[in-house]
């Protein structure tokens, strides 16, 4: 891995990948190891991810530990983009689109994890035209993904957590 700060945006350089194009992409990530962060549960991911090659790229969440994670990865080279989520070790497609991106154009990237559900958005669109249900994993921190690729650049990578134990506010009906 080659992890760098570079021009205030994380960089990954490197081409480190394993031999799977599809599940159990052995690639490089870097996590946010803050210990409160692994308690997160309900949050929304948001960031501007840009490849300037053409190999696998994304985001993290709910991660656990190497072996317990949900991973948003687009790779143009491969043609797809999808969400993962690997559970005591084993990696599985959750969603998958036959589309990745364009090189060199930053991807505004918005991931919804609140309770089993799970939205993916880029560039204000719903990926894969659904909101995902999954309850294999119910909290952890993010992390910055790459496969292959040797121009993987992160910014404004920003998470808010969501507080689902407010009540909700009653709904007012003018007569």
């Amino acid at each position: 891995s080659a992890w760098a700060i570079t021009s205030e945006r994380m960089v990954q350089s490197s081409n480190i990948y394993s031999n799977s194009t599809s599940e159990n992409r052995g690639g490089t990530f870097a996590y946010y190891n803050d210990p409160t962060a692994l308690g997160w549960d309900n949050y929304i991911l948001t960031g501007k991810i840009l490849s300037a090659d053409n190999d696998g790229i994304g985001l993290m969440f709910r991660y656990q530990d190497s072996d317990n994670y949900y991973k948003f990865d687009t790779d143009q080279q491969v043609g797809f983009t999808k969400l993962f989520k690997k559970v005591n070790g084993v990696e599985e497609t959750i969603a998958h689109i036959s589309a990745s991106y364009i090189r060199h154009v930053d991807m505004d990237i918005r991931i919804e994890v609140i309770g089993n559900t799970i939205t993916v958005y880029r560039d204000g669109i719903n990926v894969f035209n659904q909101t995902i249900t999954d309850d294999s994993l119910s909290s952890g921190t993010i992390a910055l993904y790459s496969w292959g690729n040797q121009g993987s650049y992160f910014d404004d990578i920003n998470v808010e957590i969501i507080d689902t134990s407010s009540p909700t506010p009653p709904i007012i009906n003018d007569i």
